[in-house]
């Protein structure tokens, strides 16, 4: 697929070869592939739910589905390995068969509310568009124990080029579990364990960060997940990344953390 160009529903089900009727909803898992597909009309008919909806310069404010059932998806997608791809149009009679424009790979950023959940998502320039890629199997379980710091740990790789529904770094699923086996659940620059704040409903979630950016890889590298990657509470992960010119490390930010919990500290000793 090429950013830019129209793209009807009727094409895409062509395209990937699927008769998933369920391609008509807005939020789409394409079975079988890394993706999910976003269809996103700016202005609905008065007959549908009036979600409030709008892309602006690279940024796509856009409510979720009501019933939150595709949230846990999009908010995770990164972490699991799954790219968003965004199919935008101002209103349905704009293209030529009901068609989108395709505007490319897009990632979470944030959101607020539930039921709908109100998403800000942002365009990642510079994709360039193959044709689909399978997913390949992974895995089926882990441990998000702590593992014995005594074990030798193994190496994994990842990086090397693949074509999906767009060209991007390979990203090894295996190497995200065994992060979390080796470093556990808790946050290595806040030391949070999300269960702690917010019960079952965080479980064992924690998010994986690589401390050499994956978008820096040249090819296929080695990884070792012990030395090469972070377990992070997602509020951590994005400070991290607030400065896309100049990301903090995980020492830096745990740094920072550590000096405003003291000031915390002492200015409330004073009060």
């Amino acid at each position: 697929m090429t950013e830019g160009e129209i793209y009807s529903r009727k094409e895409l089900q062509e395209l990937f070869q699927t008769n998933d009727a369920t391609i008509k909803n807005g939020v789409f898992p394409l079975k079988g592939y890394d993706s999910i597909l976003l269809f996103v009309t700016e202005n609905k008919p008065k007959n549908r739910t009036q979600y409030e909806d709008l892309l602006d310069d690279g940024i796509l404010y856009w409510d979720g589905q009501k019933a939150g059932k595709t949230d846990r998806k999009i908010i995770e997608h990164e972490a699991n390995g799954i790219e968003l791809l965004v199919f935008y149009r101002k209103s349905k009679q704009e293209h030529p068969g009901s068609g989108f424009r395709y505007e490319g790979r897009f990632r979470y950023i944030s959101h607020r509310g539930a039921r709908p959940a109100h998403f800000v998502l942002q365009h990642i320039p510079g994709a360039t568009q193959r044709a689909p890629r399978q997913v390949r199997e992974e895995p089926e379980s882990y441990s998000p124990r702590p593992a014995d710091p005594t074990q030798e740990t193994p190496y994994y790789r990842e990086g090397r080029l693949i074509q999906g529904l767009t060209t991007r770094h390979e990203r090894n699923r295996a190497l995200r579990k065994a992060a979390i086996h080796i470093h556990g659940t808790r946050c290595q620059v806040c030391d949070l364990a999300l269960a702690e704040l917010y019960g079952p409903l965080a479980g064992d979630y924690i998010e994986v960060h690589h401390k050499n950016p994956v978008a820096g890889y040249t090819g296929e590298v080695v990884v070792n997940p012990a030395t090469d990657m972070a377990v992070l509470c997602p509020n951590c992960h994005r400070m991290l990344h607030h400065n896309r010119k100049e990301p903090l490390s995980v020492e830096e930010l745990r740094a920072i953390v550590q000096a405003n919990r003291k000031s915390s500290t002492d200015q409330r000793r004073l009060m």
